[in-house]
Parts: C-alpha cells; sequence; structure tokens
C-alpha cells in the first residue's frame, strides 16, 4: 500500500507541475495601455459616412423668359440664398425683340389696325363690297 501511496502522490505533483507549467506558457503580457495626466480639453473626432443628404425643402427655378446665362451670382451649391435676391443675369436678346415686336403691335399704330378692321352697320367697307360681289 506505501507503494500505491507513493504513486498516487508523485502522480499527482507532477500533473500539478503539468498544469502550472502549461498555465504559464500560454500566460500573455497584457494590453498595453499608455496613460497621462487629467487636462481640461476638447475632443475632437472625425467621423466620415457615406449616404445622401436630402433638402427639408426643395425649390425648382425656372426663369420667366429664356437666354444664356451670363452671371451666376449664385457661385456655390448650397449657398444660402434669401427672398428676391438676384440668381443670375440672362442675357435675353430674343426675348427683348419679342417685347419690342409685342409693344409695336400694341402701340397706336397697332391699335389704328384694329380699329381699321372694325365696321359699323350699314358700312361694310371694302371687304363688305367684295363679298357683295361674289
Amino acid at each position: 500500500m506505501k507503494k500505491t501511496l507513493l504513486i498516487i502522490i508523485i502522480s499527482v505533483v507532477v500533473l500539478v507541475l503539468i498544469l502550472v507549467l502549461v498555465k504559464g506558457l500560454g500566460k500573455k503580457d497584457g494590453t498595453k495601455v499608455s496613460s497621462e495626466k487629467v487636462v481640461k480639453r476638447n475632443i475632437t473626432e472625425i467621423v466620415t459616412a457615406s449616404g445622401k443628404v436630402y433638402p427639408e425643402k426643395e425649390v425648382k427655378i425656372s426663369p420667366d423668359i429664356s437666354g444664356e446665362v451670363v452671371d451666376l451670382k449664385v457661385t456655390q451649391e448650397g449657398d444660402s440664398v434669401h427672398k428676391g435676391q438676384e440668381l443670375a443675369r440672362i442675357y435675353a436678346d430674343v426675348y427683348t425683340m419679342q417685347r419690342d415686336q409685342a409693344a409695336a403691335q400694341d402701340g397706336p399704330a397697332g391699335s389704328a389696325g384694329l380699329e381699321y378692321g372694325r365696321t359699323t352697320p350699314g358700312s361694310q367697307g371694302v371687304d363688305g363690297d367684295r363679298q357683295e360681289d361674289l
């Protein structure tokens, strides 16, 4: 019995030594950290994200007249604008010609032409005589 007891004690001691060695070899150095003195300061962190930005209110801008844009007052996308602010200048040569033509038609010569086309009952004018001949 002494022999078996001695074998058991030696086995336990060897087993404990193996466990201690395995635990000691498997031990890693911990995570290295740094520390510094406490100081009050601002924390600045840059965050990068991807996605789409949608406006609160979308406004469609279209001119009343057509023409070439010669001067753009809003230079960058996202600039703030105010009600009544001039956004762009348009070279409106075509618009100016159309406006002048309309003014010429509605002016004194244009109104006289309208009066000439009207007839009073009883006088049918030159066109009335022609219709009677036909």
